[in-house]
C-alpha cells in the first residue's frame, strides 16, 4: 500500500448545519417569503426555516452556505447578516349560543357549561353575562387569562350569543371547539348549546431577512415566493504541511471460563473511536469569509459562535464537529481517499504558536471510521 503523505491532505471541519435529523431525516431547509427573488439580489427574507440540528431551529447562522432551488448552476451563497424577526399571529375565536336559528325556542332558564378537551367549567346561567362566563373560561385549571367573551345582542331576537376569544399561552394558534352541554337547559323547546368557528387562529409568521454573497444568478425557468433554499454546512479547511494524524478503533469483547478453560466469547461494550492529529498549517480556508482558527470551529466559539453541532440525536449534548481528511494522491489516475470522523468532541488541545503547530485529541461518537474513494 502506498504512504499517505499529509502533506497532500486536507483536513476539513465541518459542523451540522444541512445534515438531516437521526429522526426522519430532513435537512436543513428554509423558503423565500414575501417577494420572489431575482437575478442580482443580495438580500432576502426568508420564512420556514428548519434546521434540525440547532437549539433554535429558525435562527440562520450568520455564515451558513445556502443554494436557491430555481438558480441555474445551483452557485452557493454565504450569509452576510441576518435579522429575525417575528411576525403578528391571529387569535382564534368561537361563537357560543344556546340555538342555532333566530326562532324563539331559546332556554328561559337554567344552566350550561362548557368544555375545552377534558376540562369543564362550572354550570353558567342562561343569560349569563360575558364576564360570567369569561370568568368561568378562566378558572379552568392552567387555563387563567386565557379567555376574553364579550357578548353580542340580535336586536329583535332571543337568538344573542358570546364571542370567545382565546389568548394568553392559547394565542395565536389554532384551537380545538369549544364543547357545549345544555342538559341542564330549561324553558325552550332545544337544549342545543351550538359553538362554531368565526375565526381561525394563526401562529405568527416566523421570517429572517439575511444578506449574502455572491448575488444571485439566473433562474432555470422563473424564481417565485416558497422557492426552497438549502443549506449546506459551515467548513473551516486546513491544508497540512507537517504533522501526523492518528485514530484508534477497538473491539471490547468478554471472554467465559468454563471450569478455568477459555470458552464462549461475547461482544463488550461499544469503545468510541480515538482520533489525534497534530499539523503545521500552512494557511486556513473557511465559507464564511469570516476570521475564523481551527480551535473556534472545533470549540464552537468566537468566529464560530453560530456553528451547529453535529451530534445527530441532541442539538443539547456537548458540542461536536465532523473531522474529514482528503487525502489527493500526487499521481493522476490514483482515487482520492476520504476519512470521515463524524460527531468528534475534543478533549485535549496544545497549541505551539512559535512552530504553527496544533495538537488536538478527541473521541468521535462512533465505533469505527467512515473511509471511501473517489476517482480523480
Amino acid at each position: 500500500m502506498a504512504r499517505i503523505e499529509l502533506r497532500y491532505c486536507t483536513i476539513t471541519l465541518s459542523d451540522g448545519l444541512g445534515l438531516p435529523s437521526a429522526v426522519g431525516g430532513v435537512g436543513a431547509t428554509a423558503q423565500v417569503a414575501t417577494t420572489a427573488a431575482a437575478s442580482g439580489d443580495t438580500s432576502l427574507d426568508v420564512k420556514n426555516t428548519f434546521i434540525p440540528r440547532a437549539r433554535n431551529a429558525q435562527k440562520i447562522p450568520v455564515g451558513a452556505r445556502f443554494t436557491l432551488a430555481s438558480e441555474m448552476n445551483n452557485p452557493v451563497h454565504v450569509v452576510q447578516s441576518r435579522v429575525q424577526s417575528v411576525g403578528v399571529g391571529t387569535n382564534e375565536q368561537q361563537k357560543v349560543e344556546l340555538v342555532d336559528n333566530l326562532a324563539a325556542d331559546a332556554p328561559t332558564g337554567g344552566t350550561f357549561t362548557l368544555s375545552f378537551g377534558e376540562l369543564t367549567t362550572i354550570p353558567i346561567a342562561y343569560n349569563a353575562s360575558a364576564v360570567a362566563v369569561q370568568s368561568a373560561l378562566n378558572s379552568l385549571t392552567g387555563l387563567a387569562n386565557c379567555f376574553v367573551v364579550t357578548f353580542t345582542a340580535v336586536v329583535g331576537t332571543v337568538n344573542s350569543f358570546w364571542t370567545v376569544e382565546f389568548q394568553g399561552t392559547l394565542g395565536n394558534s389554532k384551537q380545538q371547539l369549544l364543547v357545549g352541554n345544555g342538559a341542564a337547559l330549561t324553558g325552550g323547546l332545544t337544549t342545543a348549546v351550538v359553538v362554531t368557528e368565526t375565526v381561525a387562529g394563526t401562529s405568527p409568521d416566523q421570517t429572517a431577512s439575511i444578506t449574502f454573497s455572491p448575488a444571485i444568478g439566473a433562474a432555470v425557468t422563473a424564481y417565485a415566493v416558497g422557492d426552497v433554499i438549502t443549506f449546506q454546512a459551515q467548513q473551516l479547511a486546513i491544508k497540512i504541511g507537517e504533522g501526523n494524524l492518528t485514530y484508534t478503533e477497538k473491539k471490547e469483547y468478554k471472554y467465559d471460563l468454563e471450569r478455568g478453560n477459555l470458552d464462549a466469547v461475547r461482544e463488550g461494550n461499544e469503545v468510541p473511536v480515538d482520533m489525534k492529529f497534530e499539523a503545521v498549517y500552512e494557511h486556513i480556508t473557511t465559507g464564511t469569509g469570516e476570521p475564523l482558527s481551527p480551535i473556534d470551529a472545533l470549540k464552537g466559539e468566537l468566529g464560530a459562535a453560530e456553528w451547529v453541532t453535529s451530534d445527530p440525536v441532541d442539538p443539547c449534548q456537548p458540542y461536536s464537529v465532523q473531522v474529514q481528511i482528503e487525502y489527493v494522491p500526487p499521481c493522476s489516475g490514483q482515487d482520492i481517499e476520504y476519512t470521515v470522523f463524524p460527531d468528534f468532541r475534543v478533549e485535549t488541545k496544545e497549541i505551539d504558536f512559535m512552530k504553527a503547530m496544533i495538537s488536538v485529541n478527541g473521541k468521535c461518537n462512533i465505533t469505527e471510521a467512515e473511509v471511501y474513494r473517489v476517482p480523480q
